[in-house]
């Protein structure tokens, strides 16, 4: 499932699938339930921390960054559910296919603590001043 679609068709979509493989001449047995429903992958780009990463990463790499989708089985959408505001952010790069492509660069590490480093400083003065 991705962002843009619809969570109601894709289940549809997926019940229709198992029901067309559970057919008489086919042996499958299955029990499906949907016990929720939570956008936990959605953090606002009005975010006070989503504004933040975005100018740190600005100013630290002199670029804009990008947007990678990550999958939902993150420790990150049990909390999320909850209403906790969550971003997930990394070496990911754009070009990065899951399987084929999933090593990181050196300089992308290095580059992510510059990012860490610049946060945590932004933050700790932050509170310094409240």
């Amino acid at each position: 499932m991705i962002l843009e679609e619809n969570k109601f068709e894709a289940v549809a979509s997926f019940i229709n699938v198992l029901e067309e493989l559970s057919k008489p001449d086919v042996e499958l047995k299955y029990n499906l339930e949907v016990d929720e429903f939570h956008d936990s992958l959605l953090t606002s780009m009005e975010n006070d921390v989503m504004i933040t990463l975005i100018e740190i990463y600005m100013n630290v790499l002199a670029r804009k960054s990008h947007l990678c989708g990550i999958l939902g089985c993150l420790d990150t959408a049990c909390v999320a559910k909850h209403k906790i505001q969550v971003v997930t952010f990394g070496v990911s790069r754009v070009e990065n296919k899951y399987h084929d492509d999933e090593y990181f660069r050196l300089d992308d590490l290095s580059n992510f603590g510059k990012i860490i480093e610049a946060t945590v400083l932004r933050f700790l003065k932050t509170k310094e001043v409240n």
